[in-house]
């Protein structure tokens, strides 16, 4: 396809300005409509012989080659059959990113790939300027039939449409969707699924030239090194965690050669969620989007897909870039939070590890705000628990209710915060409230209610104003009878569609509205409590916009991590990496809160235990977030619990002591990707606040190392290592004499963590 492309055309290329002037003056003359007409020509009027290409605007072109519709600006190049449709190649900078043909956009239907399952008939193609003259678009259309064993039906039943947007000189290529169902397949209407989007065998050189890249945190069954080779993921099937909600659903591969970066995401606005997921086969990487909208379509209703993004930069963080700003435009984190969360340092429990229940916990709080916890998150104590029965009945297990009034009376005497949880997900199949409220739930296509896939529960609808008044009787409720200062959101995570026929939303509106009820949670919260908060479970970019603090949430992630550290699969730049790219996706002021383990590490995965690289882990985590700890299993349960050994509640004293001890490690800016390590096993970072900056270096490394620093560039930040103050954070003893000056380095001992100032 090489001697058949598009060339660009710029303005700075001498020898062709004339030609652009004169296709510029032809494309104006050609493109723009009579009164009343649409400024677009239809593939099936062309010629399909070659003809000469098409300048719609500067660097915006069209035209024909053979059988071949070819589209595009400076920086792409699309190749598509005149016949069928089918995308037939892209090229991004002269680089074939994929050559065979595929169909451009598939959907599913009642759980089957509409591509698959129909005929097809493309019915052509109209390219032409938007509004703004700045950027074109091409639309290609599709009738679907359905199939016979004669062969096909006469009758198309799907109007389908693609399109494709390009801007001047853009690096960013979108696609879009349209489906029309014509007409009815049956009485309880068509289930539309979702749209498809994939770039397939996508290359930018050899398998062991292109890197990949996807960030997210440390699970056991998706975690990709960063970067790996194509090569290196031969045979792997890949899904990450849905975004944005759990994750971020940004995909990308990297070239040496030429120096270039894809990556790609959808932009969903956080009105529903998207399945990321890759495949690499015979060398060839496949990168696919599931657009998560359901409909439960009749006859002459429209849908529409959200927009794929496919977005070429000079590197990753040009890509990391470009996604936080369409986060920050479309998902924007709440800006009226207390003053009080970045101070907080969180102790989770759960009242039933406790001998007395509640009786127990309130006899330890003063022990707990000794080592410097300030807030309290209080697990389930109703019945039921993660699957509750009634959220406002204490569980008389655990205590009586005049008892959790003491526990919460007893934490805000010593000035500590007290969250309780708040379950969404669900209720057990005990409990009476489905039968008392059934409008409150999901529905089946069979008009069954539905359970939650892991719980079991019986999954509310989110958009259901009955059962947003339901959370408000509760909050309402927990507000008044114990004071509290606010929840954390327990598995927040998009849920499925409800097919009931009479709702007059969306199917897909039932499992993805609750950031909406959060935010009107929140202003029923602060009625009553102006500092009250909300911190989520769910530590995709969507849920900064709709509570104060946000878990990153790493169920197993620590644990993976430390597993494959002591095997020597990844180092401690891995951690950092991965530090660094959600830091960057992420909108500028989250609040995120960190923890090496919390309940769900055991009942999900494992825990091996207070180790010295786990609480260097944790180290990282007090000095870059906000912190949590989990308070532990009792020790009848058989795991490992901070109570064991004092040693461990002493080093989360020492941590959170050195913390309060330096303001700009609790509010200052955090610097993570521009600060450099030269050691792979040592973790380096910086907090400013208020002209006063403080480095951390944290080592995960079972012996002495040197590192030494750099402020994003080859040169060493020579003024750290000749005037600044070295300190032991957890000893307070001075490390002046640990550092070489004239080499510009430090030595650290094993798992130390180390200020300097």
């Amino acid at each position: 396809m090489k001697e058949t492309h598009l060339k660009s055309f710029k303005l700075k290329q001498a020898p062709f300005l004339f030609f652009i002037v004169l296709g510029l003056i032809w494309g104006v003359a050609v493109l723009e409509p009579a009164q009343g007409q649409p400024a677009v020509k239809s593939s099936e009027s062309r010629s399909q012989t070659a003809s000469p290409l098409k300048v719609l605007s500067y660097d915006l072109q069209y035209g024909q080659i053979g059988n071949k519709l070819l589209f595009g600006n400076s920086v792409f190049h699309l190749y598509f059959d005149q016949t069928s449709g089918m995308w037939e190649g892209l090229e991004i900078h002269t680089i074939n990113v994929f050559t065979n043909a595929y169909r451009t956009v598939d959907f599913n239907i009642d759980g089957k790939s509409a591509w698959d399952t129909y005929s097809w008939k493309f019915k052509g193609s109209d390219v032409g300027l938007e509004p703004d003259r700045k950027s074109s678009r091409l639309r290609l259309s599709f009738e679907g039939y359905e199939k016979q064993p004669s062969g096909i039906a006469t009758e198309p039943i799907y109007r389908f449409a693609v399109q494709f947007k390009v801007a001047s000189d853009s690096p960013r290529l979108e696609r879009s969707a349209e489906l029309t169902l014509l007409k009815d397949k049956g009485t309880q209407g068509t289930h539309f699924e979702g749209f498809t989007f994939v770039l397939p065998e996508v290359s930018l050189g050899s398998p062991e030239q292109c890197q990949v890249v996807v960030p997210g945190p440390f699970d056991s069954r998706n975690y990709i090194p960063s970067p790996s080779s194509v090569s290196s993921l031969e045979g792997r099937d890949v899904s990450f965690l849905n975004a944005p909600e759990a994750g971020f659903g940004i995909m990308m591969v990297s070239t040496h050669v030429g120096g270039m970066t894809l990556g790609t995401w959808m932009d969903t606005g956080g009105e529903v969620d998207y399945a990321s997921s890759l495949k690499v086969k015979a060398g060839k990487l496949t990168l696919r989007n599931h657009d998560n909208r359901f409909y439960l379509l009749r006859a002459g209703q429209t849908v529409f897909s959200d927009t794929h993004i496919v977005h070429v930069g000079v590197n990753g963080s040009d890509c990391l870039m470009t996604y936080r700003e369409m986060v920050e435009k479309r998902m924007p984190v709440a800006t009226n939070s207390p003053a009080w969360v970045k101070e907080a340092v969180i102790l989770e429990a759960m009242p039933q590890y406790y001998l007395d229940g509640f009786k127990g916990l309130e006899a330890r709080l003063a022990f707990y705000k000794d080592i410097g916890f300030n807030t309290l998150y209080l697990m389930p104590h109703w019945k039921g628990g993660y699957s509750p029965i009634d959220p406002m009945v204490v569980d008389p297990r655990l205590g009586k209710t005049n008892e959790l009034k003491s526990l919460v009376v007893k934490a805000h005497e010593l000035g500590m915060k007290v969250l309780f949880d708040m379950v969404i997900h669900g209720f057990d199949e005990k409990s009476t409230i489905p039968q008392d409220r059934p409008g409150m739930f999901i529905r089946d296509e069979k008009g069954e209610l539905v359970t939650h896939p892991t719980w079991k529960s019986i999954t509310p609808d989110w958009a259901n104003r009955g059962y947003e008044n339901y959370l408000f009787e509760l909050v309402t409720h927990d507000v008044k009878e114990y004071g509290i200062d606010g929840y954390r959101v327990d598995a927040a995570t998009f849920k499925g569609p409800n097919w009931d026929p009479t709702l007059p939303y969306p199917a897909y509106r039932a499992g993805s509205a609750a950031p909406d009820l959060l935010k009107n949670i929140i202003a029923t919260l602060r009625e009553s409590n102006s500092n009250a908060v909300l911190l989520s479970e769910v530590f995709g970019p969507l849920y900064h916009g709709s509570c104060d603090l946000v878990q990153d949430n790493m169920t197993m992630g620590p644990q993976v991590f430390l597993e494959q550290l002591s095997s020597n699969l990844v180092t401690a730049s891995h951690y950092k990496e991965y530090l660094s790219d959600t830091s960057d996706l992420l909108p500028r002021g989250t609040k995120r809160v960190f923890f090496a383990r919390n309940h769900d590490t055991s009942w999900f995965y494992h825990f091996n235990g207070y180790t010295r690289p786990f609480l260097a882990l944790e180290a990282v985590h007090s000095f870059f977030g906000v912190p949590e700890v989990f308070a532990g299993d009792p020790k009848t349960k058989g795991k490992p619990s901070p109570d064991e050994g004092p040693e461990v509640w002493k080093y989360y004293k020492l941590l959170f002591e050195a913390r309060r001890k330096y303001p700009e490690l609790v509010f200052g800016n955090v610097q993570l990707r521009n600060i450099v390590s030269s050691n792979p096993n040592v973790i380096a970072g910086m907090r400013s606040y208020k002209g006063q900056s403080t480095l951390v270096i944290v080592s995960l490394s079972s012996k002495p190392e040197k590192v030494s620093v750099q402020l994003g560039g080859p040169e060493p930040m020579t003024m750290f290592f000749q005037q600044f103050k070295w300190v032991d954070a957890l000893k307070s003893t001075s490390l002046n004499d640990k550092v070489d000056a004239k080499l510009n380095n430090i030595t650290v001992e094993p798992y130390q963590v180390v200020l300097g100032r």
